[in-house]
């Protein structure tokens, strides 16, 4: 059913198939690169892998450590060796030997599948452990003794008031590095939680769509999923076009390469709007998502380069 609503819904034939194939294990996708057989192993290393996968895996290799020794337990066995195939057809995926081509670029959340099996892993392993310390917490400390044997409802909601007292602190502290800003946001500064954005964004959009101000994105597979952000998601369906999203269009402009999106009803002025300097343009970028009105000349200023573009 789902392939077929592919094919009748979005014109793709064979379904997610073609659309893994069209792009993952094309010879277009530069990302592929012959390399060693060692080379594989670094889709694991600080380059490729952001310090919170560090962390998670780490807590996967001893939650399963601990499961294989302590629980015998054969569905967490199970759920371990489910893990393990999938890191282990992930790291060692090629679509060439002779040189070694991986057959998947290394992009961290191609990991994100492994959480449905190694998450309760993690999870089963804390609580038999959990299990453990507090009886013998309760055997030692009369202290511990009240907590663990005080009502359900106070203890946990007590732990939870305690969390969110010391994430709130944290957060707002100003202490975090400005990299950490993609992961957090701070509770005092609501304006900048993506949901007051995504109205702010989609209100833009709309309005730029609706007024005849382009829609402009780096050509690149960023610019690109840039513009369907905007099309496809906070664009209002009023603007499609028997029921697609308006089409993606290729300029060159102070030598960079750009996509945009304009409106039917001004397509006709778009060279005359790109050719005058003043005019008023809505760029869009990711990492993460954002978009932000300019003129057409600031454009040349801004080093927006894919998956790198600090300046906004």
């Amino acid at each position: 059913m789902e392939t077929f609503l592919y094919r009748v819904l979005a014109g793709i034939p064979y379904g997610q198939l073609r659309v893994i194939v069209s792009h993952h294990l094309s010879d277009s996708n530069t990302a592929l690169k012959a390399m060693s057989f060692w080379g594989l192993f670094a889709r694991y290393s600080p380059k490729y892998l952001p310090w919170y996968w560090g962390v998670f895996f780490l807590l996967f290799a001893l939650a399963a450590v601990y499961a294989l020794w302590r629980m015998k337990n054969a569905p967490v066995r199970a759920l371990i060796l489910l893990s393990l195939s999938y890191l282990l057809g992930m790291s060692f995926e090629v679509k060439s030997l002779n040189p070694v081509i991986p057959a998947e670029p290394f992009i961290h959340r191609y990991f994100t599948p492994v959480l449905a099996t190694a998450c309760p892993v993690i999870g089963l392993a804390a609580a038999q452990l959990l299990g453990r310390l507090r009886s013998r917490l309760r055997e030692r400390s009369s202290g511990w003794r009240w907590f663990l044997s005080a009502p359900a409802g106070m203890k946990y909601g007590g732990l939870l008031a305690l969390c969110l007292a010391v994430i709130t602190a944290v957060f707002a502290s100003g202490l975090l590095p400005p990299s950490a800003s993609l992961y957090f946001n701070d509770p005092f500064e609501p304006k900048t939680h993506p949901l007051y954005l995504n109205s702010r964004y989609r209100e833009s959009v709309n309005r730029a769509f609706s007024q005849g101000m382009p829609i402009v994105s780096p050509a690149g597979i960023a610019g690109t999923n840039s513009l369907e952000t905007c099309t496809h998601f906070f664009l209002d369906g009023r603007f499609f076009e028997r029921g697609k999203p308006p089409r993606l269009r290729a300029l060159n402009l102070y030598g960079r390469e750009y996509l945009f999106v304009l409106g039917p009803a001004h397509e006709a002025t778009a060279a005359a709007v790109f050719a005058d300097p003043q005019a008023r343009v809505l760029l869009a970028l990711r990492n993460p998502f954002r978009v932000r009105e300019l003129s057409v000349a600031e454009l040349e200023s801004l080093l927006v380069n894919e998956g790198s573009d600090k300046e906004l």
